[in-house]
């Protein structure tokens, strides 16, 4: 489906198809990175744009076949991303981080819709904006609960990185109830063979 998009972008200058594969695939992982993080295609892709030209700047010369060639290829990924997207729709295909997207989009439609049942969330730590969207206005309207499992030893101390989206989501928490915060790493003895 990417190729096919890439080939509507690019008309009679499209590669083949063993070439695009190449990078196709890294290109799909950003686009989907893209919509998990709720990213702004429009900014992200000018901004690449404008990152590549900088990259490629030649006070005073013109730019070289490659360079040009290099730039437009930066210039075209919002455009494949336009055509993969009106192509995907058509044909009702998600991907991973597009699902993620257009759920945290429509949460408070899909809340209002939601028949009462109860989610549970369990063995959580780094979320996606997309995730942490959807988790938390499920949790904020009832429909949700979140199962922390936490140590005092990365809650209490703000040096500790790994506690870092712990001490966030229990910020944010709304019941502040964080099942279970214990106290295992300083207490409990250790043996180390």
């Amino acid at each position: 489906e990417f190729y096919k998009a890439y080939c509507n972008v690019e008309g009679e200058n499209a590669k083949d198809f063993q070439e695009v594969f190449k990078w196709a695939k890294q290109i799909l992982k950003d686009y989907n990175e893209i919509d998990l993080y709720l990213v702004d295609p429009d900014k992200i892709f000018k901004a690449i744009d404008e990152a590549s030209a900088i990259k490629t700047w030649n006070l005073g010369s013109p730019l070289t076949h490659y360079q040009k060639r290099y730039l437009k290829f930066f210039k075209s990924l919002g455009s494949y991303y336009k055509e993969f997207d009106k192509n995907r729709s058509e044909k009702s295909y998600a991907y991973h981080g597009l699902v993620y997207r257009k759920v945290a989009e429509k949460i408070d439609y899909l809340i209002k819709n939601f028949r009462n049942e109860k989610i549970l969330f369990a063995g959580l730590n780094a979320l996606s904006p997309s995730e942490e969207k959807i988790i938390f206005s499920l949790q904020s309207q009832g429909f949700a609960d979140i199962l922390w499992d936490a140590d005092e030893y990365y809650m209490n101390d703000n040096n500790q990185e790994a506690g870092l989206f712990l001490r966030r989501f229990y910020k944010k928490s709304f019941n502040k109830k964080f099942l279970w915060i214990e106290d295992n790493i300083i207490k409990n003895q250790k043996k180390i063979n």
